[in-house]
């Protein structure tokens, strides 16, 4: 899984692989739901952060019967 990125990952780069804005990224990585480091003004994120963060998004979906009956 995402072989041809390296094994520290950039802003841009986790924009990419999760096809979000990277504003949302910023987001995300402020709100601690992918492991990442400030060093000075810029944030470095390592690959298999990310990785954790798309396989955790699996067992974190509601399922069918909750979307069904509005959550409740």
């Amino acid at each position: 899984m995402l072989n041809q990125y390296p094994d520290v990952l950039t802003v841009k780069q986790v924009s990419e692989i999760l096809q979000l804005s990277e504003d949302s990224v910023y987001r995300i990585l402020k709100d601690g739901e992918i492991g990442c480091r400030k060093i000075r003004r810029k944030y470095v994120i390592p690959k298999l952060a990310v990785i954790d963060y798309l396989q955790s998004a699996r067992y974190n979906m509601p399922s069918r019967q909750q979307t069904d009956s509005g959550g409740q």
